[in-house]
């Protein structure tokens, strides 16, 4: 493993592992994602993700039919 950077919101490492069949190698990173997270959970560890904020100079406004 090595950490590679510091992004907006996260630090950036890179897993390297070797597999003798490449024909799973998407189900074998899948599962490695999933083993990561499921520890993450485990130890109260939260990804922050960006927020984003949406402010309308104009809103709609949505009136509910009578009838």
């Amino acid at each position: 493993m090595r950490f590679n950077d510091f992004g907006n919101s996260s630090l950036d490492f890179q897993l390297y592992f070797w597999t003798a069949n490449s024909f799973y190698v998407e189900n074998l990173k899948s599962e490695l994602r999933f083993a990561i997270d499921d520890l993450f959970r485990q130890n109260k560890v939260e990804i922050p993700f960006p927020q984003r904020d949406i402010n309308f100079k104009n809103p709609i406004v949505i009136q509910k039919d009578p009838s």
